[in-house]
């Protein structure tokens, strides 16, 4: 179904039990495509299948090299430079450089909800229960509109960044996601120019 038909039940099998290097030790490598198959058929997180997360405190990230699962992590996360046994960092400039894509998309994905946090904010800003007393009424919904205006305030500023992400995106060749419905309708609501139109205004 995966379309993987080289990962037969005897490959797999293989790959399960391993077979005995020169060392003696029982393994059987497998290829980055096949590594992407088991990740995508387990349904499982690649950092899951590379290290050994929860299991030990160390990962051989070379043959030569053991470093604290913390830095194996952050560094397959692209949170960080390739980690040293002793804890320096290395590479730094190349680092955010080979990264820089990465990180464009997990930019836009952390604006994203943020987004999402501050549509439920001004949902809970915009109800309550009843309320018989006129003058509490008031004073409730006065108190509701300055903490709604605030939220678009939070919001439009997000938006901004967003739109300037996915410009930023487009620059560098990447192909970002559309601005859907909702997205496009919290941009017009709030007067933030789409990326990619002109300012009508």
């Amino acid at each position: 179904m995966l379309g993987a038909t080289q990962l037969t039940p005897a490959v797999i099998a293989n790959i399960e039990t391993g077979r005995r290097d020169d060392r003696g030790r029982r393994r059987r490598e497998i290829t980055i495509d096949e590594l992407l198959v088991f990740a995508y058929a387990l349904a499982a997180p690649l950092p899951v299948l590379l290290l050994p997360v929860g299991d030990e405190d160390a990962a051989n990230i070379t043959p030569n090299t053991q470093v604290s699962i913390e830095a194996a992590l952050r560094w397959v996360l692209t949170d960080a430079p390739p980690p040293t046994p002793d804890g320096r960092v290395r590479d730094s400039e190349w680092w955010d450089v080979a990264a820089a894509d990465v990180n464009l998309w997990k930019t836009l994905w952390r604006l994203l909800e943020e987004l999402d946090d501050l549509r439920s904010d001004l949902v809970r800003a915009s109800s309550h229960g009843r309320i018989d007393d006129p003058a509490m009424l008031e004073q409730v919904e006065r108190f509701q509109k300055n903490q709604r205006d605030a939220i678009e305030s939070e919001q439009r500023q997000t938006l901004s960044k967003i739109a300037d992400q996915l410009a930023l995106m487009r620059d560098r060749h990447l192909s970002p996601p559309a601005i859907g419905t909702r997205l496009g309708e919290d941009m017009d609501r709030l007067g933030v120019r789409r990326p990619g139109h002109e300012d009508p205004r």
